[in-house]
C-alpha cells in the first residue's frame, strides 16, 4: 500500500477511534433521574426503567429526585449506589423500602416537605467512600434502617435547619461517626 494511503488509513482509523472514545465518556455522564413510579399501574421497583424520568435505572454517579408528583413506597429491589437522593416532595410522603438492600450515597437532602410528614428511608444506607451528607432544610426524614453496620462505619456531616427533624430509629445505627459535628443552622 503506498505510504499516502497508509496515512490517510491511519488517520481515518485514529478519528474513528477519538469519536468511539468520546461516545463512551459521554454515557459515563451523571444523569439527574426523577421518580415516576407511582403511577397506577407501576410496580414501585427502583430497578425498573419506566419508573425513572430519563427512562433507566440511576447508578452510582447519579442524582435521584423524589418530587411531589409520585409519593409513596419505592422498593430498591437491590443494592444502589448513587451520588445523591433528594427529597422535594412539598406533599405527601415518600418511603424507600427493602430493609434486606443497602442504599450508598454521598449525600441526602430533603429540601421541602408537607406539614407533619415524615419521609423514611427503610434500607441498609452507607456514605459513599464512607462520608455521608444530611441536610434537611425542611419537614423530617427518618432512618429506620440501620446506617453504617458494625464493619462500615459512616462518617456524617451536614445540617438540619430549625423546625426540620432528623431522626435515626434503628436501634443497630451505631456505626456514625460526626467529624466534625453535624450544625444546626437555627436553634430550637
Amino acid at each position: 500500500m503506498p505510504r499516502c494511503r497508509r496515512l490517510m488509513w491511519l488517520g481515518i482509523t485514529a478519528a474513528t477511534m477519538l469519536w468511539v472514545a468520546g461516545l463512551a465518556a459521554t454515557s459515563a455522564q451523571a444523569t439527574e433521574y426523577i421518580w415516576t413510579g407511582a403511577s397506577p399501574g407501576n410496580d414501585r421497583l427502583w430497578s425498573t426503567t419506566t419508573n425513572w424520568s430519563p427512562s433507566g435505572t440511576p447508578g452510582a454517579s447519579d442524582t435521584v429526585k423524589f418530587t411531589g408528583t409520585s409519593l409513596g413506597s419505592v422498593n430498591l429491589s437491590g443494592d444502589r449506589a448513587i451520588t445523591t437522593a433528594s427529597f422535594e416532595n412539598s406533599s405527601g410522603t415518600y418511603t424507600l423500602t427493602d430493609s434486606t438492600r443497602t442504599l450508598t450515597a454521598g449525600t441526602i437532602q430533603q429540601t421541602a416537605a408537607a406539614t407533619g410528614a415524615v419521609n423514611e428511608v427503610q434500607t441498609k444506607v452507607l456514605g459513599t467512600g464512607g462520608n455521608l451528607t444530611l441536610t434537611i432544610s425542611a419537614g423530617s426524614l427518618k432512618f429506620s434502617g440501620q446506617v453504617g453496620t458494625s464493619s462500615t462505619a459512616v462518617n456524617l456531616a451536614g445540617t438540619v435547619a430549625g423546625g426540620a427533624t432528623l431522626d435515626f430509629a434503628n436501634a443497630s445505627t451505631t456505626a456514625l461517626k460526626t467529624s466534625p459535628a453535624p450544625s444546626r443552622s437555627a436553634a430550637r
